[in-house]
C-alpha cells in the first residue's frame, strides 16, 4: 500500500532499505500542496513496543502502514468475551469472541431455540369448550365446562297441600340440559339432580328428602313435576328448585 505520490520516486518502492537511515530524504515536490511525500512502508517505527495493558499493539521496527493497521485492528476487536457463556450446558458465546460476534451468536442461538418451541394445542371434548385469543405474542385459552349446567326456578305463594310445581321441557332445553349424554341418550329426562328448598322467616329450608315430596319426569315432553303432598302452610312461601344436569 502506498500513498499517491506526485513526486519522483524516493526511498524504497518494493522493499525496505537495510542500511540506515531506513529511507533517504524524500525529494521535494514541485507542487504547492505538499512539501514532500514518502511511502508509508518506508517510514519505520523504531521506538519501544507499544502496549495496551499487556497486549502488544505495535512492535518495535514496524513500518507505519503495518503500525496503523495493527492499531485499527486492535481497537476494532479489543472488547471481547473472556469466558464461555452457556445456556443449559450449551455454549452460546465462546471465550475470546469479540462483542459484535458475541451479540450475533446470542441472537442466532435464541432465534433457533424459539423456532423449535413445540406448538401447544388445547383440545376440548365431552362437555369442555376451549376458545383461544391471541394477545400480543401470547395465546390466551379459555376453558369452559358445557357438560354440567344448573337450572334454577322460583315459585312464589306456594302453600304445599298436594300442590304441583311444573318445569317444562322447553325451559330445560333453553338452558341446554336436554343434550344427549355419553353412553345412553335414552330416558335422559331422569338424569337430573334436584334440590328443593323453601324460604321461611329469612331462612332456606330443604324439602328435597322430605316425606310427601316427590319428583316426576315426563320422558316424552321433558316436563318436570314436583308434588308437595305435605301439610299446608299459610301464608304461601317461595320455593326454589335447582336442577343440575
Amino acid at each position: 500500500m502506498s500513498i499517491n505520490n506526485k513526486c519522483a520516486k524516493c526511498g524504497c518502492e518494493d522493499s525496505y532499505l537495510t542500511t540506515p537511515p531506513p529511507c533517504p530524504t524524500a525529494i521535494g515536490c514541485p507542487f504547492e500542496e505538499c512539501a514532500e511525500i514518502q511511502y508509508a512502508q518506508c517510514i519505520m517505527y523504531t521506538g519501544g513496543d507499544i502496549l495496551c495493558g499487556e497486549d502488544l499493539v505495535v512492535p518495535t521496527d514496524t513500518n507505519m502502514e503495518a503500525a496503523i493497521t495493527n492499531i485499527v485492528d486492535y481497537f476494532c476487536d479489543q472488547t471481547t468475551i473472556t469466558v464461555d457463556i452457556d445456556c443449559n450446558e450449551t455454549t452460546v458465546v465462546a471465550a475470546d469472541t469479540n462483542v459484535v460476534n458475541a451479540i450475533e451468536d446470542v441472537v442466532d442461538y435464541f432465534c433457533t431455540e424459539i423456532s423449535n418451541v413445540p406448538t401447544v394445542t388445547v383440545v376440548g371434548d365431552n362437555g369442555i369448550d376451549v376458545t383461544s385469543v391471541v394477545v400480543g405474542n401470547n395465546t390466551e385459552y379459555t376453558v369452559t365446562s358445557t357438560g354440567v349446567k344448573k337450572f334454577v326456578k322460583q315459585f312464589t305463594g306456594v302453600v304445599f297441600d298436594d300442590q304441583t310445581l311444573t318445569i317444562t321441557g322447553a325451559e330445560l332445553s333453553t338452558c341446554g340440559l336436554l343434550s344427549d349424554a355419553c353412553g345412553s341418550s335414552t330416558n335422559r329426562f331422569s338424569d337430573f339432580t334436584f334440590n328443593i328448598m323453601f324460604l321461611l322467616t329469612g331462612r332456606w329450608i330443604s324439602l328435597t328428602n322430605e316425606t310427601g315430596v316427590s319428583v316426576e319426569a315426563n320422558d316424552t315432553t321433558g316436563d318436570i313435576s314436583i308434588i308437595l303432598d305435605i301439610a299446608p302452610i299459610d301464608p304461601g312461601v317461595t320455593v326454589r328448585v335447582t336442577i343440575i344436569g
